[in-house]
């Protein structure tokens, strides 16, 4: 099972009936636009802390904190809510980190 049928068949279903119609609209589309465009044909149990945390640095040096955080967000409960329904046995979204994004860091 990839991660793109995993979000369409069963994250999304369960989730879109908990957001108002214009959370759901946003969310859907930063998950699809961010996470399943990156993700969507790997098999879910292969998506794990590297390629998660990967994405969200990339994410990082190229768009907004508010989009960043989304993805973090988001990325975090689609793996949460695969190991509660046994579709992976760890969840790597615990162990992954937000950092500020790239554009407006400064000096450390």
């Amino acid at each position: 099972m990839t991660f793109g049928w995993f979000v369409k068949e069963k994250y999304l279903p369960i989730k879109r009936g908990r957001w108002r119609r214009a959370t759901r609209d946003k969310t859907e589309f930063e998950i699809n636009k961010y996470l399943v465009k990156e993700f969507n044909d790997a098999p879910l149990r292969t998506v794990g802390l590297f390629e998660l945390q990967k994405v969200l640095n990339d994410l990082a040096e190229k768009y907004s904190e508010s989009v960043v955080k989304h993805a973090f967000v988001n990325l975090r409960s689609i793996k949460k809510t695969a190991q509660r329904l046994k579709f992976i046995s760890d969840n790597p979204g615990e162990e992954t980190r937000m950092r500020p994004p790239g554009p407006s860091r400064g000096p450390r």
